[in-house]
């Protein structure tokens, strides 16, 4: 999510009001709409967490990649020796 959206919904999460049972008093579509809004942002928090670990996976499932093509590589001329 963009970072001044979360900037400006930051002073709601932090209101004491803004929970869904206090809000479902008033409203029960506003009650849906403040869970969604907590979900989002719990989201954008877990998804921040989690992308630079993708990234690091991806990059080291490429590097396993090739290491395992050498390794197969070095076996194959092994078992050249070893015939």
């Amino acid at each position: 999510m963009n970072p001044e959206i979360i900037k400006k919904i930051q002073p709601y999460l932090s209101n004491p009001d803004f929970q869904p049972e206090k809000i479902k008093q008033a409203s029960e579509a506003a009650e849906g709409i403040c869970k969604w809004v907590i979900a989002i942002c719990k989201f954008d928090i877990v998804y921040k967490e989690i992308t630079p670990k993708r990234i690091a996976l991806e990059q080291a499932n490429e590097k396993l990649k090739i290491v395992s093509q050498k390794l197969a590589d070095k076996q194959a001329e092994l078992q050249i020796i070893i015939d």
